[in-house]
């Protein structure tokens, strides 16, 4: 059920429009039995809107984009869902999944400056919104053999504040721990490691403390990684890449260009030890973890542990505390 929002296509091309408010209340949303494409056919797809609710509903595959507030309210999710790019706040209140057999999870959450998930039972997330909260739900992994963990990191943007709060995380047998290890060597964005002189490079004279990343630097560039995660405040090391950063490290203080799409310039401050000119330095894409109150499931014989996903400041009293 497309609604019109003029533009090309639509009833008055000329008088483009959005809806300020949208609410749907006890929706039972089926799929289109007459179109086979899965997105197209199953989706409930919210997309140039304000402040978009939905109370009571039962939703399939649930895309938001172009949104500036969602609501999902009492809902049951009933196939995997993809939160999407360029919104600005998404809260889950009360909502459940109609199956925990590895069939449904959430994936996205990009463009996220915040997402509220509140006293809820919901599928594996692998999720990379600004800031996450989770209050009084279950992220239930059992049964899952697609994300294996309750709560994955996405691949874009940077993960500037988690907390999981008075919460169960339960994994799968597959892998029975909340999260997966933090990986230095780079992966989807918990450690990320960068060669010196193939993938960045140190400006000169007045710029030495300055981290380049030319879009075609010679032997390859990982530009694209550091126009992704990169941000101010950004703890970067010359040690091993795993945390806690206790040595030999600074921060990203500014982030710049030349101005002609050339290049991303960070701006370092070297805190501790000796800036590093040759090897791998690591970029934190994590900045900050709270875990407190916080059940490890035991669900089907399935004992969940903790793994610590490398956030440079992490408070998970009884796990990990630094930073």
């Amino acid at each position: 059920m497309p609604y019109d929002t003029g533009g090309t296509g639509g009833y008055t091309p000329a008088d483009p429009r959005i809806g300020y408010r949208c609410s749907f209340t006890n929706i039972n949303f089926q799929p289109n039995p007459n179109y086979t494409f899965k997105t197209g056919s199953s989706s409930v797809q919210s997309s140039g809107v304000i402040d978009m609710t939905f109370d009571g509903c039962t939703v399939l595959n649930y895309v938001t984009s172009i949104v500036k507030h969602s609501m999902l309210v009492g809902c049951s999710i009933t196939l995997p869902s993809e939160p999407d790019k360029i919104c600005e706040t998404l809260v889950i209140d009360n909502c459940t999944a109609s199956a925990f057999n590895g069939t449904i999870y959430i994936g996205g959450a990009t463009g996220l400056l915040y997402f509220l998930i509140r006293n809820s039972h919901l599928p594996p997330l692998q999720i990379c919104p600004r800031q996450l909260r989770v209050m009084g739900s279950t992220l239930d992994a059992l049964g899952d053999a697609h994300l294996y963990v309750p709560l994955n990191v996405g691949y874009n943007g940077a993960l500037m504040y988690w907390s999981v709060e008075n919460s169960t995380m339960q994994g799968s047998s597959g892998q029975p721990t909340c999260f997966y290890a933090q990986n230095p060597a780079g992966g989807w964005g918990r450690g990320l490691g960068f060669t010196l002189g193939a993938d960045c490079k140190w400006g000169k004279r007045s710029a030495a403390s300055q981290l380049q990343f030319p879009v075609n630097l010679a032997g390859g560039s990982k530009f694209e990684n550091a126009l992704d995660w990169c941000y101010p405040g950004m703890i970067v090391d010359a040690g091993t890449g795993f945390t806690p950063t206790t040595a030999n490290y600074g921060y990203v203080s500014s982030v710049t260009s030349p101005g002609d799409g050339s290049a991303l310039w960070l701006n370092v401050v070297w805190v501790n030890g000796t800036k590093p000119t040759s090897g791998t330095i690591h970029l934190h894409r994590n900045r900050r973890l709270n875990f407190v109150n916080v059940t490890l499931g035991t669900a089907g014989g399935v004992t969940t542990g903790w793994l610590d996903p490398g956030f440079t400041q992490t408070n998970a009293p009884g796990h990990a505390v630094y930073g």
